[in-house]
C-alpha cells in the first residue's frame, strides 16, 4: 500500500522541518535510551506515541523470529537470540482461533517496551501510557504503509531496541535484505502506536489464522486507516472519538455510541470483560454493601441498579446519588457522601489489599465521565489510599469542566494540597495511571505526567480504588464509565 495523503500529512506532522512549528521543542519522552526514545507529545492530542531518535530522526529496523515459528522460508535461521513465545501469546492463544501464538514468518507484528531485572536496564511499559495488548502500530517504511500488532517486548538478555518487528514485516518493507540477523539499519523507519481499546482488532477484528504475511497484514487494513485518518483531528487519547453529550437514565444505559473495537461483550457483567479479581464493590445501598471479588467476576457476575454493562457497547457503567441528606443513599463509615467504588483487594485471595509503596504500584484506567457532580473539586475517580490511617493518601477529581485535580494529604490529619493535572472535556475518554512506586507519587494524564509530595508520610500500606465517589452538593447523581482497568504491583 503506497503512502496516501493524509498519511503524508500525518507523517510530516511528527518528522518534517516543515511543521516543525507543530513539535515541541521538548518533546515529551516517555523514555530514551540509546539516542532513541519513545515520544509522548502527540498522545493528549492524537492518541498516539511514536519512535524517534535525535535531530528528528527516525529510527532503524531489527528483525524479530520470537513466537511460533513453524516451517517458513528459513529467513529466521540466522538468527541466534529466538524465543519460543511471545510476550502476548497467551492473548493469542485465547482467541482460539486454532493459533498458538504470533509467528514472525506470518503475523506482522512490532516490539514495543523494555521488560527485565537486570541491573542497570531501564524498562517501559507502553501500557502505562494506554497503549493495549495487540493493538494496531502503524509502520512506515519506504514509501509503504504497512501495519502490525504490538506483539512482543524487550527482555533484558541484550541492549533495549528502539524500533524491531517481526521477520514478516521486515521482509515486506525492505525483501532479502533483512533476515532473522540483518538488520535495516538506516534511520528512516516510522513507528506510530495508537492508545485506546480502539486499537485492538480482538478475536474477530483480525485474520489471527492467516497463512500468510500478506492475508494477516490485510486484516488489519480497515482498522489501521481508521485510526491513521484521525491523527491530527484532535482526539484525546482515544484516536476518532469525540465528546459526546449524553443523556443520564439511573438505572440503565445512556445514549452513547458503541465503540468501533467491539472487545466488550454487552451481554456479560462488568466481571466478564474486566479483571475484577483485584477489586471489591463498594455501594450506595443498603449498609453499604459490600460486594465481593468473587462475586463480581465472570459473565454472570454481580449487576445492580448503579453497576451494569451498557447493554449497547459493554462499558461499565457507575452510577453515584448525591448528597445523601437529599437522596438517602447509603455512606461508607467516616463519609459524608456516597459511592459506586471498587476497592482494591489481593487477586489470589480476595483479601484487603496493603502494599508498600517501596515497590512498583500502577492503577491504570481508560475511562470517561459522562456526568460529573457539582462538588468543590467534582466526582472522586481514583484513590491511593492510607490503610492504618484510614484515610485517602491522594484523591483524584473530575469537575464539570473537566479539569482534573488530584488532593494530596500532608499528613492523616491535615487539609489537601490541591494540584492540578490537566482537562479532558465532559464525556472525552481519556487513560489516567496513578503510581505510588519506589516512595515516589505521581500521575499521569494521557502520558502527560505530574510528581507529587507525598509530605510526612512514611512509606504507609496502600490499596488503589477507582470508580465514582460523589461529592455533591445537590441530589444529582454522576455517571461515570470505564473501557479498562489494570492494577500492577512489582
Amino acid at each position: 500500500m503506497h503512502i496516501g495523503t493524509k498519511v503524508l500529512l500525518a507523517t510530516s506532522l511528527l518528522t518534517s522541518e516543515s511543521y516543525a512549528r507543530d513539535i515541541p521543542k521538548k518533546r515529551s519522552l516517555l523514555i530514551d535510551e540509546l539516542d532513541f526514545c519513545y515520544c509522548g507529545d502527540h498522545l493528549a492530542s492524537d492518541g498516539i506515541i511514536y519512535l524517534q531518535g535525535t535531530h528528528g530522526n527516525l529510527v532503524n529496523m531489527d528483525i524479530d523470529c520470537d513466537g511460533a515459528l513453524g516451517e517458513g522460508d528459513g529467513s529466521c535461521d540466522p538468527s541466534t537470540d529466538t524465543q519460543g513465545q511471545t510476550t502476548f501469546g497467551d492473548i493469542v492463544k485465547g482467541y482460539n482461533k486454532g493459533v498458538e501464538d504470533l509467528n514472525a514468518y506470518i503475523h506482522s507484528f512490532v516490539v514495543l517496551g523494555n521488560e527485565g531485572k537486570k541491573k542497570g536496564y531501564v524498562e517501559f511499559d507502553p501500557q502505562s501510557v494506554g497503549i493495549e495488548p495487540l493493538s494496531i502500530v502503524a509502520v512506515v517504511c519506504g514509501d509503504k504503509l504497512l501495519y502490525g500488532v504490538w506483539g512482543d517486548t524487550n527482555g533484558d538478555d541484550g541492549p533495549p531496541l528502539i524500533g524491531e518487528v517481526s521477520d514478516s514485516l521486515g521482509r515486506a518493507c525492505y525483501g532479502d535484505d533483512v533476515d532473522g540477523n540483518a538488520a535495516h539499519d538506516d534511520n528512516d523507519v516510522l513507528y506510530i502506536a495508537f492508545a485506546g481499546k480502539d486499537a485492538v482488532p480482538g478475536a474477530s477484528g483480525a485474520k489471527w489464522n492467516a497463512k500468510s504475511f500478506d492475508e494477516f497484514e490485510a486484516s488489519l487494513q480497515a482498522q489501521g486507516n481508521k485510526l491513521i485518518a484521525n491523527i491530527g483531528s484532535g482526539g484525546v487519547g482515544d484516536p476518532g472519538t469525540k465528546p459526546t453529550t449524553t443523556t443520564t437514565n439511573p438505572g440503565g444505559p445512556t445514549n452513547a455510541p458503541p465503540p468501533s473495537n467491539g472487545n466488550l461483550n454487552p451481554k456479560c457483567a462488568p466481571g466478564g470483560n474486566f479483571d475484577l479479581g483485584y477489586f471489591n464493590l463498594q455501594l450506595p445501598v443498603g449498609g453499604p454493601d459490600i460486594i465481593k471479588s468473587k462475586q463480581l467476576q465472570g459473565c454472570n457476575g454481580y449487576t445492580g441498579d448503579t453497576f451494569f454493562t451498557d447493554k449497547n457497547t459493554g462499558e461499565m457503567v457507575l452510577l453515584a446519588p448525591g448528597n445523601p441528606d437529599l437522596t438517602g443513599c447509603a455512606t461508607t463509615s467516616g463519609s459524608q457522601h456516597c459511592r459506586t467504588e471498587l476497592r482494591e483487594v489481593v487477586h489470589s485471595s480476595g483479601a484487603n489489599a496493603a502494599w508498600s509503596p517501596k515497590g512498583t504500584n500502577t492503577l491504570t484506567v481508560t475511562m470517561k465521565v459522562v456526568k460529573s457532580d457539582d462538588g468543590t473539586h467534582g466526582t472522586a475517580i481514583g484513590q491511593v489510599f492510607a490503610s492504618e490511617a484510614s484515610k485517602p493518601l491522594a484523591e483524584m477529581y473530575y469537575s464539570p469542566s473537566g479539569d482534573i485535580v488530584v488532593g494530596v494529604k500532608p499528613d492523616e490529619d491535615s487539609n489537601q494540597v490541591v494540584t492540578r493535572l490537566g482537562n479532558v472535556p465532559i464525556g472525552t475518554k481519556f487513560t489516567y495511571v496513578l503510581s505510588y512506586s519506589n516512595d515516589k507519587l505521581s500521575i499521569s494524564i494521557n502520558g502527560k505526567t505530574t510528581a507529587l509530595d507525598t509530605f510526612s508520610w512514611d512509606s504507609p500500606a496502600c490499596y488503589f480504588k477507582s470508580g465514582n465517589y460523589n461529592q455533591g452538593k445537590s441530589a444529582a447523581s454522576s455517571e461515570v464509565r470505564i473501557f479498562s482497568i489494570d492494577v500492577v504491583h512489582k
